[in-house]
């Protein structure tokens, strides 16, 4: 599963790095970071290939919200880690299943995931929450067609993966982590907090831009 911010960029190279044949899946919820995947995938054209699948329409009809979303991430370092409105109960089952159901479908056994340990502080983030969803393909369709949820980071900071992104190259000006949707990264928002922190502590440049500056995280 394929987003387009760092976390996701850094096991995509990762992936890469290691041989793996790669299709990357994007579920788009219509997010800015929709721009960014498509440009990175473009760059592995001949490495890997991109599917992209605009669900934001159905899920604005379904769930009468803006921008529904189905994934939780952390809130930032330090911050508490509140429930956002627009996340939507068992929604990461959803998009983990429907990922789940693409692969059988096109003949892949593995989903990769790039939750990290930031995020393991909500209950379907944890290592016994994916075993579950992986138990639950083989009782619905058989073990012909369990699928594996990959989560290699699950045991990394979300400043260790920035770490493990820069070994491998990856060009982080071409992430996105903002919950906005403006040109630049707002500097504000929990996601922007979070990614700004994560730098810092691995000591690695943040390349983006951001339209304000926050006290303590620059």
């Amino acid at each position: 599963m394929y987003s387009g911010g760092p976390d996701s960029t850094t096991l995509l190279f990762d992936l890469i790095e290691q041989g793996i044949e790669v299709d990357a899946l994007f579920l788009n919820f219509d997010e800015k970071g929709g721009d960014f995947a498509r440009s990175v995938a473009a760059k592995f054209a001949g490495q890997i290939a991109f599917h992209e699948y605009d669900i934001a329409p159905f899920m604005r009809n379904f769930y009468g919200l803006p921008q529904p979303m189905l994934m939780r991430k952390a809130q930032g370092f330090g911050m508490c880690l509140e429930e956002d409105p627009y996340v939507q109960p068992f929604g990461s089952a959803i998009a983990l299943t429907l990922a789940a159901s693409w692969a059988v479908k096109h003949g892949s056994r593995d989903v990769y995931y790039a939750v990290h340990d930031g995020d393991s502080h909500f209950q379907d983030n944890n290592r016994s929450y994916f075993e579950l969803l992986s138990d639950l393909t083989r009782s619905c369709e058989g073990e012909q067609y369990e699928i594996n949820f990959q989560t290699p980071y699950l045991g990394m900071t979300k400043a260790e993966v920035i770490s493990r992104g820069e070994m491998l190259g990856v060009d982080f000006e071409q992430t996105w982590s903002c919950a906005h949707t403006e040109d630049i990264h707002c500097g504000e928002c929990p996601p922007c907090i979070d990614r700004r922190m994560a730098f810092r502590l691995a000591e690695v440049v943040d390349p983006v831009q951001y339209a304000s500056d926050l006290t303590g995280v620059k």
